[in-house]
């Protein structure tokens, strides 16, 4: 339990696994869990994330925006937010202030083999 207090998780991701992972990381309490997905949520979402309502695909919100209000108040000893930085970016420096990197959604294959090193 020590460690896990101490953790930092970022995920990439919250279509239906992305945002369970999400959910149960938050409910076992780590110190901050930060998330990104700034797609705009589909009708498909409706089926597999049920923080995604279907005025957040009429209104066009991305599914962080559609998610982050809930998931913040599962857990209030965790810092739970969205990080704005962009991981199909060349740039993926930010992910060192993370234990756990989680990505759920398809990306290239250079790109995870730089974030993995």
């Amino acid at each position: 339990m020590s460690k896990l207090v101490e953790l930092s998780v970022y995920i990439y991701g919250l279509r239906g696994v992305g945002f369970e992972i999400a959910k149960n990381t938050i409910l076992a309490g780590p110190k901050k869990v930060h998330v990104h997905d700034n797609r705009q949520c589909e009708l498909r979402d409706l089926n597999s994330n049920f923080y995604i309502t279907s005025d957040d695909v009429t209104s066009k919100s991305t599914r962080q925006s559609a998610c982050i209000g809930k998931l913040k108040v599962l857990n209030p000893y965790v810092d739970v937010d969205v990080n704005n930085y962009n991981i199909n970016d060349d740039n993926v420096e930010f992910l060192k202030e993370f234990n756990v990197v989680i990505i759920t959604d398809v990306l290239k294959s250079e790109q995870l083999f730089k974030i993995n090193e």
